[in-house]
């Protein structure tokens, strides 16, 4: 008996200085995040809408006149740059396109008030598009996380949608409801946005895991390009604390239902995506009023950088099609 309290308490004693030195480790380890870039690209446009500063990028469609407007919505970690390869063929084909960064990415604000659920970055995406002045309909394109943000705003407002276009993406209810109370305390246990910081700054925010990331993600080796692109952003200042934070502060705004869009949906799922299911894209089809499912042979997580040939004339001619 004496034993084992001696082991009780000599347990107690060294998850005690564990914890202690959880709370003053990543205060004494400096961080030094890249210097903030309000214009990254040429036409980098910064806007605050509901309270939060949103980098975003516009694309005027090359012709007479304009086939209609398509807004790209990233996945998580992205941002506008991930539609690199894509951009180009929609402008070409007469489309007026805008391309948002979500916080706590791309080159967006980061701050801990800023609430990360599907219809508070759906109403800051419309209020957005508002801010430009862009009247008519549009269609929405959103890739992985980006995919929630859509189906949101086509739920919020189906009237000013015409069509969707989910690429290895999800997108369910959205329910108001309250933290519960286990997340409440976790979230005051530990300095989980100092410890995010200091995780991402010394063990991800580095070349050789983004690219072992990006791997994954492609299922081939990124290049160069590739890698910088993505990693410039989220070396920018309090992007890890910010990831933190959407675990703790996606509180919907607004209740909605994604099947209240009643348009037309195209989905498209790489076939040999590793990170996140086609059973997703499948339950999403059945899901939705008026959806097809269509696969890019031999992509993974990303078709749209991967094999953007075939992603561009796949969501081209289903907008030719559907209009």
């Amino acid at each position: 008996m004496k034993l084992f309290l001696k082991i009780l308490k000599g347990g107690f004693f060294f998850l005690l200085s564990v914890y202690i030195l959880l709370w003053i480790l990543p205060f004494l380890l400096p961080v030094y995040p890249d210097d903030y870039e309000a214009v990254p690209f040429e036409n980098s446009q910064q806007y605050t809408v509901r309270e939060v500063r949103l980098h975003s990028r516009y694309w005027q469609s090359k012709g007479d006149s304009s086939l209609g407007k398509i807004l790209f919505v990233h996945g998580f970690s992205g941002s506008t740059f991930s539609w690199r390869k894509n951009i180009e063929s929609f402008v070409d084909a007469g489309y007026d396109i805008l391309a948002i960064d979500l916080s706590p990415f791309g080159y967006s604000e980061r701050n801990e008030a800023i609430n990360h659920s599907s219809s508070a970055r759906a109403l800051r995406a419309w209020a957005l598009i508002d801010t430009y002045k862009l009247e008519g309909n549009w269609t929405l394109i959103g890739h992985s996380m980006g995919g929630s943000v859509i189906g949101a705003m086509a739920a919020l407002k189906p009237d000013r949608v015409n069509h969707l276009v989910y690429v290895d993406g999800f997108s369910s209810d959205g329910i108001i409801q309250d933290m519960p109370f286990k997340y409440k305390l976790l979230k005051r246990l530990l300095p989980w946005e100092r410890l995010g910081e200091v995780a991402g700054y010394y063990m991800m925010y580095t070349p050789e895991k983004i690219e072992e990331l990006l791997s994954g993600a492609y299922g081939v080796k990124p290049d160069e390009e590739a890698v910088s692109g993505y990693l410039a952003p989220l070396k920018q200042a309090k992007t890890a604390s910010g990831i933190i934070q959407m675990a703790f502060n996606s509180k919907e705004e607004s209740a909605y239902e994604v099947n209240d869009f009643k348009g037309k949906s195209l989905i498209i799922w790489g076939e040999k995506d590793q990170w996140v299911s086609a059973k997703v894209g499948e339950k999403l089809e059945k899901r939705l009023t008026n959806a097809e499912l269509v696969y890019i042979k031999d992509a993974g997580h990303c078709p749209m950088e991967t094999h953007p040939e075939a992603f561009n004339t796949l969501v081209l001619n289903f907008l030719k099609d559907a209009n």
